[in-house]
């Protein structure tokens, strides 16, 4: 797992408060209008590394429902085409 940086523990401080800054000023952004925000970002750097972030805000809930729901319909949506290339 060397060449996964999950929530950017072996990203260096800099890019780590850079894109923290820029994640939380467009989640405050989206959170004016929307009751819950989840924004989930992936980077491949030049040293090879995919280094993840995240950030949320609004009813725990709902954004656990929300994600749920996305990851079972773009399932079933994969599920879908795979079955349809088949036939």
């Amino acid at each position: 797992m060397a060449d996964f940086a999950l929530d950017q523990d072996d990203a260096d401080e800099a890019e780590q408060e850079r894109d923290g800054r820029i994640l939380d000023r467009v989640r405050a952004g989206l959170a004016e209008h929307f009751d819950t925000v989840v924004i989930m970002v992936t980077r491949y750097r030049q040293d090879g590394v995919t280094v993840a972030a995240d950030r949320a805000s609004g009813n725990w809930y709902a954004r656990m429902g929300q994600v749920r729901e996305w990851l079972l319909k773009t399932d079933e949506q994969s599920r879908r085409e795979v079955h349809a290339e088949d036939d």
